[in-house]
């Protein structure tokens, strides 16, 4: 008696080799500014301001055959197609988890730049296949009627902007004097702790 194998029949069983197709990577946003219930921009991607946070989730990610995703990559690097805003220094703060969170400065969970985010993930399946790279683009777009972002590449530095009112044009160190310790927003009533010009909050600095 004679007995004949069928090697494809078995790696079609096993998932190994090319019998089993690769997962698919989806990356989605599941949090802006704490909330799953975000805006859009015109090209469909969501849409929120800078300094808000940002969570990224890859659950929906899947394999055709059913195969459990075992391990996650989120990157921000350019060859995976990724890409931040010009400046921008932010980065993921579980790239290797379900869900991570694009951070700044180690501890602040923030986009800190106006402009187009660009992150990238794959994922790996039971059977040890690696999906493609695929993006999830974020836009951070400021509502201010002016905003002024300053960046430098040195970390030695130490730089501030001061925006001065208009009567104050001979000092930069009145109690008016907007920088980045005075120039906020209370955080109990979401008032601008400057008060400029008329008596509403429409003109003032935040």
């Amino acid at each position: 008696m004679r007995y004949r194998f069928v090697p494809t029949l078995v790696c079609a069983m096993l998932g190994c080799g090319p019998a089993t197709p690769p997962p698919t990577a989806v990356p989605e946003v599941l949090f802006l500014a704490n909330m799953t219930d975000f805006s859009r921009n015109a090209a469909g991607h969501p849409l929120t301001v800078p300094l808000a946070k940002s969570v990224l989730t890859a659950t929906n990610s899947s394999s055709p055959v059913g195969a459990e995703i075992i391990a996650y990559q989120w990157s921000l690097e350019a060859r995976h197609g990724a890409s931040v805003p010009m400046g921008s220094n932010v980065l993921l703060g579980s790239p290797d988890s379900v869900e991570t969170e694009v951070v700044y400065a180690e501890t602040r969970r923030e986009l800190d730049s106006a402009g187009l985010y660009q992150i990238a993930l794959r994922v790996q399946d039971f059977h040890g296949q690696w999906s493609n790279w695929e993006t999830v683009t974020i836009e951070a777009r400021p509502t201010a009627s002016l905003q002024i972002e300053l960046t430098w590449d040195k970390p030695e530095g130490d730089l501030d902007l001061h925006l001065i009112r208009g009567g104050d044009r001979s000092s930069h160190t009145s109690d008016q004097d907007c920088h980045f310790a005075k120039c906020k927003t209370d955080t109990v009533d979401a008032e601008p702790t400057l008060s400029w010009g008329s008596e509403d909050t429409d003109d003032d600095p935040r």
